[in-house]
């Protein structure tokens, strides 16, 4: 991901798929959709992206105008950056409206506001409340100084001890920091609002105490946004390699260390080159399920890989001859405990997925992984689904 001035500018072109939402949207202001046909051989409307503000995919998926992002190429390693910036914004995304869910929830519910509500019968605070945009503004502005010296009364104790813990590095701390920054900038309005006027009332320290839990418990689960980064990249280097290392041997079949080949950078551009021809490509596809999806599957993210697996029906075999497996429906971690040494180098992958399984655990966030084939298809899917 690059910068201009402050602006990020990823450098990663994309498919985009958009939600009831975003086509209405890009319909109303006239703006012309592409039709696509996608990994999985479905069809769908959208845009392409190729070089673009960080900002404005950002600002699309919080509106819940992205169903899916999907990424095609001969191979991913030269973009591993910008693929794990574009997983964690994600990622980020879904653990930002929780955070104003519940920080919200904890609002409405306290002390403070159920004696607002009985001593204001008609200006009821509720899930359901709306208020007037320009009396919340011109009271943001108002209370400026007090807001950001409430904001420092919340946050202050929390980096306070990312300051000072020997656990973070320096440049961890400063993610850290930023993350909490982030969080605020999701925060709802309303809740600044009322605390900037009740300052004094009963009710308001627990309400500040609470929100700094719930943004501890958040900078917690942020970490999970990583360790998903780094098991997609561990399985994405994988499939490319494997790739690789079948054309490899097809275009030089006497070599008899193929993994030194592989690594060769000229012998690698020759392999692009034919995979490029073959329009031969692997796919990243991230399907996001928002506010709008059915019961069960609010705030779900599946990250897919689609592989054509040369070898698959060998693997497949082989995997069969030690133990009675449906490959169609396995848990990732047994399969590839499975494949053959020869065909795979995943004791990172692994460890980066035992991570990120205990850290789901910790998080009270469902983890769960596929392998698969797709139905009349030779192409392999690798399935992540996080049910946040």
């Amino acid at each position: 991901m690059a910068e201009t001035g402050k602006e990020q500018i990823l450098d990663l072109p994309v498919k985009i798929v958009f939600t009831e939402n975003g086509v209405d949207w890009f319909i109303k202001h006239k703006k012309n959709l592409k039709r696509f046909q996608l990994a999985d051989n479905s069809v769908e409307y959208g845009i392409m992206l190729e070089n673009y503000k960080a900002s404005l995919l950002q600002r699309m998926i919080h509106l819940n105008y992205i169903s899916k992002i999907e990424l095609a190429r001969i191979e991913f390693s030269s973009k591993r950056r910008e693929i794990m910036d574009l997983t964690k914004m994600v990622i980020y995304d879904i653990l930002y409206k929780q955070f104003d869910m519940e920080t919200f929830r904890v609002f409405v519910n306290s002390t403070l506001i159920k004696t607002w509500n009985r001593a204001n019968p008609s200006k009821i605070i509720d899930e359901n409340s709306s208020f007037n945009e320009f009396y919340i503004e011109s009271i943001m502005q108002k209370n400026k100084d007090t807001i950001q010296q409430i904001s420092a009364e919340i946050s202050g104790p929390v980096i306070d001890k990312i300051q000072n813990s020997p656990d973070f590095t320096n440049e961890e701390k400063q993610i850290q920091i930023h993350l909490i920054e982030s969080y605020f900038l999701y925060f709802r309005r309303l809740i600044w609002v009322f605390l900037s006027q009740f300052q004094n009332r009963h009710g308001y320290r627990t309400i500040v105490s609470s929100i700094r839990q719930i943004l501890l418990n958040y900078l917690e689960k942020s970490k999970i946004a990583e360790y998903v980064g780094l098991i997609l990249m561990e399985l994405a280097s994988n499939a490319e390699n494997a790739r690789f290392r079948d054309i490899a041997e097809k275009i030089y079949p006497n070599t008899q260390n193929i993994e030194t080949l592989i690594f060769s950078k000229k012998i690698r551009e020759q392999v692009q080159l034919k995979l490029k021809e073959n329009e031969d490509y692997l796919y990243l596809t991230w399907k996001i399920s928002g506010k709008s999806t059915s019961i069960g599957t609010e705030n779900r993210l599946q990250i897919f890989l689609f592989n054509e697996e040369y070898d698959y029906e060998t693997i497949k075999k082989e995997i069969e001859e030690k133990a009675e497996i449906d490959l169609q429906k396995k848990s990732l971690v047994d399969f590839y405990e499975q494949i053959p040494d020869q065909k795979k180098n995943l004791e990172l992958g692994l460890y980066y997925l035992s991570y990120l399984q205990d850290a789901c655990k910790e998080q009270n966030i469902r983890f769960d992984s596929y392998v698969g084939q797709l139905r009349n298809s030779n192409r392999t899917v690798i399935n992540l689904t996080l049910q946040f």
